[in-house]
C-alpha cells in the first residue's frame, strides 16, 4: 500500500497499532524504508498510537473527518498525536478465559478468577494494557466504569465516546443511557 501511495505521488498517514501490543508499528517502519530508498520524497507520517481497537478507530475517523474537511496532512497529524496523549480506552470482559486465550493471563489465574467472579476493568496506558481494577461481579466492574466517566469526562458533551460489544445490548443500552 505504501509503494503504491508513493508511485501515485500522494501524501499518507498510518496509524498504527500499539508498538507495546504488536509489531505492526515497527514492520510499517521497515516498509516505509524500502519504499523511500525508490521514492525519497514519499510523504509518509507514521504514528504510533499507543492503543488498539477503537481508540485507534476514533483518530482514524477523526483523520479521515478532518481530511475530507481540507485540512493539512499537517493538521491532522498534529491532532493524532494530540489524540495519542488524550485517548483513554477502558473495558471489561465477561470471561477471564479471553484474556488466558491472549496470553495476557495465566489459564489457572483466569480459573480461579472465574470461580470468584473477577472482572478486571483493563485501560490502555502508554500502549500497555493494564488491569486497573479487580471487582467481584460485572455491576460493579460496570458500576466503576461509569465513575470513571463521570470523573474524567468534563466535557462529554462535546467529547466523542465510542462503545464496543460482543453480543451485549443490553449493557450498551444502559451505558448509552447512563452517558
Amino acid at each position: 500500500a505504501f509503494r503504491k501511495l508513493a508511485e501515485a505521488g500522494e501524501s499518507a498517514l498510518y496509524i498504527a497499532l500499539s508498538s507495546e501490543l504488536s509489531g505492526t508499528y515497527q514492520a510499517a517502519v521497515l516498509a516505509k524504508n524500502q519504499v523511500m530508498e525508490d521514492y525519497p520524497d514519499f510523504d509518509l507520517r507514521l504514528i504510533d498510537s499507543q492503543n488498539a481497537s477503537l481508540g485507534i478507530g476514533l483518530m482514524v475517523l477523526e483523520a479521515i473527518q478532518m481530511n475530507e474537511n481540507g485540512f493539512t496532512i499537517d493538521e491532522i497529524e498534529e491532532r493524532v498525536h494530540f489524540m495519542v496523549d488524550h485517548v483513554v480506552s477502558i473495558f471489561t470482559v465477561q470471561d477471564l478465559n479471553y484474556l488466558a486465550e491472549g496470553g495476557r493471563l495465566s489459564k489457572s489465574s483466569a480459573f480461579l478468577g472465574g470461580l470468584l467472579n473477577i472482572h478486571p476493568l483493563l485501560e490502555v496506558v502508554d500502549g500497555k494494557l493494564e488491569a486497573k481494577d479487580k471487582l467481584r461481579g460485572r455491576k460493579k466492574v460496570l458500576n466503576r466504569m461509569y465513575e470513571r466517566i463521570q470523573n474524567e469526562a468534563t466535557h462529554i458533551d462535546k467529547q466523542t465516546v465510542l462503545i464496543v460489544h460482543t453480543n451485549d445490548t443490553e449493557t450498551v443500552n444502559n451505558m448509552k443511557e447512563y452517558i
